[in-house]
């Protein structure tokens, strides 16, 4: 279920443009409009808990009618769908099961392709307006000192961007000759991972088609630590790592275990 609302989202000056631009052509209004704001919304919802709503139901995204109203006041659902942006399902249950939404497949397609579109600009998907990235902040003192001792212990990622792009193209084109669950789920995870990547700000390195950025990282309540790349796929890894000198990627068995007690 969804718990906030998503009213800003980081993207590409030239995925802003496409949206907002088929948006002013079918619904012959401003972005201001509130159904605009639910539809980046749903847009960001999707991206940002692929795994978690593919799983339970193909992308479809459960919404109460309280919180659409709550928070995006006046927006029109049904004419988003009637417009063709998104699909309802409304097989709800009172007090049990609330209506679920889910982007239309030309939409997350457009979306998806124009991840590979690097303007170098980015802006907020809601208003337009050039994003400001925050400074990531340090560990707070409830994060466990090793924990924060992890954090600190690496400050950089590296990646073979090429080789992500290529891996990524393979999925597309999988997935469009012999479209599955798995194949489906695949291509929009992985796609997330970049996107996330990507918004990390990576920076080139001396070895062609490598570059860096400085891990995000996210504690969930097991006290693992993790980055977006984590999510990927084994062959998604094993594009991003290839390529880079002197690195290995190895996947410990029990290792927030074993770390503890060497430490």
């Amino acid at each position: 279920m969804v718990s906030s609302p998503i009213k800003h989202y980081k993207v590409d000056f030239s995925q802003f443009h496409y949206l907002s631009e088929e948006w002013r052509r079918r619904a012959g209004c401003s972005i201001k409009n509130p159904s605009y704001r639910f539809l980046c919304h749903l847009l960001a919802s999707t991206f940002t808990q692929i795994r978690r709503h593919f799983d339970s139901g193909l992308g479809w995204i459960p919404i109460k009618a309280n919180f659409i109203q709550a928070n995006f006041r006046n927006a029109e659902v049904e004419w988003l769908g009637r417009l063709g942006f998104i699909e309802i399902d409304r097989s709800y249950e009172v007090g049990r099961k609330p209506r679920c939404y889910r982007l239309q497949a030309w939409l997350l397609d457009a979306y998806l392709s124009l991840l590979e579109v690097d303007t170098g600009h980015w802006v907020d998907l809601v208003t337009g307006k050039p994003w400001v990235d925050e400074p990531i902040p340090l560990p707070s003192c409830n994060v466990p000192p090793l924990v924060q001792q992890a954090i600190g212990a690496f400050q950089s990622c590296y990646v073979n961007q090429a080789a992500i792009l290529g891996h990524l193209r393979t999925l597309q084109k999988t997935d469009r000759e012999n479209p599955t669950r798995s194949s489906a789920f695949r291509l929009l995870n992985d796609w997330c991972v970049y996107d996330a990547i990507r918004k990390l700000n990576p920076t080139p390195t001396p070895w062609p088609n490598v570059v860096a950025f400085h891990p995000a990282y996210q504690m969930q309540s097991t006290g693992r630590i993790g980055t977006p790349l984590q999510s990927a796929s084994r062959a998604m890894k094993a594009a991003a790592y290839s390529g880079i000198p002197n690195l290995y990627n190895y996947d410990l068995s029990s290792s927030q275990v074993r770390i503890a007690f060497s430490s």
